[in-house]
């Protein structure tokens, strides 16, 4: 008879501890199962931040930048590492009242309001902010999440729309206008055509008069045709503002071929009140071809350039006393495929610290009342996003600044109509 050891388990414990530890493994592949699939979870809600159009923060109640998408890195320009490393007043100004109001009465919901974004160049950069709070991890505090849209597009288009409403109210006065100024005109300039015809035979009549009348021929021989030559002089300027007006009071989009050397003569006819007081206009035009343009938009640029530069030397040479000069150049671009236009003037120039942001809406240097910041930012939408062209600028030396667009000759597609 065999005597069982003293240590033995019997058999029923040996069988509970196999149980266990059967057990105990299914437990640890189904938590390792379970981890694997949270960590998937996780990566996918992770991909789905970034798929959130707008720039998305999750900070702490102090401000402490958590989380960040790729939408924020791709609008701010700064990395993940960055803005995780600058506090949220840093990107976006007044934070702290935002956080306080959130973390304050976290029941509000979620706080909508018009924001700015500084970019890493320092643009400020307009967006519609939604933010609210959520629950922390675990026992942890709760955190704040941020979606930041950016409004840049929807702001220039809104600007657009205002500015094309505008520009049609006043071309429906300016047609008016020129209706009523055009009638009168043409009459007068008829009936001066015919005292011009008639004058010739007044004189040879006045030469018959015996040398006792008191007329003297000879100061109405010189004086009258040159008179009546200037009359017909001013109503041919008068004329051809009118004319000019017409274009602007009905401003067309669509793409039709255009003399381009042609349209800016008209065009500083209308802006002549803005130019001639400061500065004189020289035109250097190369004979072009006809470009597929729309008439009225690129009217709009050479306005808005000839405009900037005869204020930029308004600002800066009418201390000195002497009067500027732009000079407008045109020219075939390089292949031929296209035209390039220059508008060049010896003002200031524009400041190498803002230089980049010259396009960007609402920015201007200009006093308040006197500039929107739109002008060149409507002439890039004009320009490269309408016509496919090319829009830059490039100082002069020693002093002024040179705006360069060019135009391919047959558009890429059609201008949108009004």
């Amino acid at each position: 008879m065999t005597l069982e050891s003293d240590n033995a388990a019997p058999p029923g414990d040996e069988a509970e501890c196999g149980r266990l530890r059967h057990e105990l493994r299914s437990r640890q592949q189904e938590a390792e199962v379970n981890g694997q699939q949270m960590q998937r979870i996780f990566d996918y809600i992770l991909r789905l931040q970034d798929l959130i159009p707008g720039a998305m923060f999750v900070v702490s109640a102090s401000g402490a930048v958590q989380r960040v998408n790729r939408a924020a890195t791709d609008l701010l320009g700064r990395s993940t590492e960055a803005l995780l490393s600058v506090p949220l007043a840093e990107v976006l100004p007044r934070a702290g009242e935002l956080l306080q109001a959130l973390t304050q009465a976290p029941a509000a919901g979620t706080i909508r309001r018009d924001a700015e974004l500084v970019s890493v160049s320092g643009e400020r950069i307009p967006v519609m902010l939604s933010a609210t709070v959520q629950a922390g991890e675990g026992d942890g505090p709760p955190t704040v999440v941020l979606i930041a849209m950016d409004m840049r597009e929807q702001r220039r288009l809104e600007v657009e729309l205002r500015h094309a409403q505008k520009l049609e109210s006043i071309g429906q006065l300016a047609a008016g206008i020129a209706h009523e100024i055009n009638t009168p005109m043409q009459f007068i300039g008829d009936n001066l055509r015919f005292v011009q015809d008639s004058v010739k035979d007044v004189l040879q009549l006045a030469r018959q008069l015996p040398p006792a009348a008191d007329v003297d021929v000879a100061f109405l021989e010189t004086r009258l045709p040159r008179a009546l030559q200037r009359g017909l002089e001013g109503v041919q300027r008068v004329s051809r503002i009118v004319e000019a007006l017409k274009t602007f009071a009905h401003p067309r989009t669509e793409a039709e071929w255009v003399d381009l050397n042609e349209l800016i003569d008209k065009t500083l006819v209308v802006s002549a009140n803005a130019v001639k007081y400061v500065a004189d206009v020289q035109c250097e035009f190369q004979s072009l071809p006809l470009v597929e343009c729309g008439r009225g938009d690129i009217s709009q640029v050479i306005l808005n350039l000839v405009t900037n530069a005869a204020h930029a030397i308004e600002d800066s040479l009418t201390e000195q006393h002497r009067r500027g000069h732009i000079v407008l150049r045109t020219r075939l671009a390089e292949g031929g495929d296209a035209v390039e236009v220059e508008v060049e003037d010896d003002g200031p120039g524009v400041p190498a610290a803002i230089i980049h942001r010259i396009y960007d809406p609402f920015f201007t240097t200009k006093a308040v009342g006197r500039g929107t910041g739109q002008g060149l930012s409507i002439c890039r939408s004009i320009v490269v996003d309408r016509h496919h062209g090319r829009l830059w600028h490039s100082a002069v030396s020693p002093q002024g600044s040179r705006f360069h667009f060019t135009l391919p000759l047959k558009a890429q597609r059609e201008v949108p109509r009004d």
